[in-house]
């Protein structure tokens, strides 16, 4: 459907998607609650489609990348522990080689 409407830059002549039960009835005329975004004024939702959908992806997007990122923190953490552990082992048994003297020996 064609809706035309004004704005404080001007008049605005777009083209919105409406559903079946607000397009039935329509005249040439009729207001048609729609919303539409200030940046680009073209860019018309019929209001019918603002029930919250659109924050669900949003919303689902957001928790996968915070489980990746806490997945790969984890990991991270674990590595730098096991380094740690070896940088450790490796410097406790340094000069205790075959060989070597130690005191008390």
């Amino acid at each position: 459907m064609t809706v035309r409407f004004g704005t404080a830059a001007g008049s605005v002549r777009a083209d919105v998607d409406v559903s079946l039960s607000s397009a039935i009835g329509s005249e040439p005329g009729a207001r048609i609650p729609v919303s539409y975004n200030p940046a680009d004024p073209t860019e018309v939702v019929h209001v019918d489609y603002l029930d919250g959908r659109d924050a669900d992806g949003v919303r689902q997007g957001s928790i996968v990348i915070g489980l990746l990122a806490a997945g790969l923190l984890a990991g991270a953490a674990r590595e730098a522990v096991r380094a740690q552990r070896q940088t450790a082992a490796a410097s406790g048994s340094a000069g205790k080689g075959p060989g070597s003297l130690h005191a008390g020996d």
